[in-house]
């Protein structure tokens, strides 16, 4: 009488070490993977809101709107300002709430919940010239020191970014010409 082969107790438990081993490998890289996939996607919702505002910027004689970088702590308090957030400027220009929320922040701190948006607003490019812009330099109170103001190049002047350093300790950065900078680190 032939006896059936089976694997014995000790093979089976070196099958099962060594697939815990590769899961444990594997984890690790998958998780990397996925936080890259949440930063690119951020990424590509700060691409959409650069079209978004260079076509509101060619329907509005070249201007950036302006716009409020804190919803909930303005810093545009003139009535005269016309300030408004992010999706009240670029609605009627295909921006949704999908494309101004970041995964990696509403899974964190959750701007998006705070200030209706996971992007801020720089005040630099509220009101800029989309064909000229120009940066003045600012005395120690905060007002234009001297009316000095220096010409920047679209793909300087920065526009909008994360709230916070999320995507690897490191921010995504969109700029005026469209172009986005992923990630990029701010030092202390």
């Amino acid at each position: 009488m032939k006896r059936k082969q089976a694997f014995t107790l000790v093979e089976l438990l070196v099958v099962i070490c060594i697939v815990t081993l590769l899961a444990g490998l594997i984890v690790p890289q998958m998780e990397r993977a996925r936080a890259r996939a949440r930063t690119m996607s951020c990424a590509n919702n700060l691409r959409q809101i650069g079209m978004a505002a260079t076509l509101y910027a060619s329907e509005h004689n070249g201007d950036f709107p302006t716009i409020e970088p804190w919803p909930t702590s303005p810093i545009y308090t003139s009535s005269t300002s016309n300030a408004v957030t992010l999706s009240g400027a670029f609605k009627d220009y295909g921006i949704t709430d999908l494309n101004l929320r970041c995964l990696t922040d509403v899974m964190g701190t959750n701007y998006y919940k705070k200030e209706g948006s996971s992007y801020c607003w720089c005040p630099m490019a509220s009101g800029q010239k989309l064909t000229s812009p120009k940066v003045a330099w600012l005395g120690g109170d905060g007002t234009s020191s001297s009316g000095d103001e220096i010409k920047v190049t679209l793909s300087n002047l920065l526009m909008a970014y994360d709230y916070d350093a999320i995507h690897m300790s490191a921010y995504n950065v969109l700029y005026a010409d469209g172009h986005v900078a992923s990630p990029v680190s701010i030092s202390q």
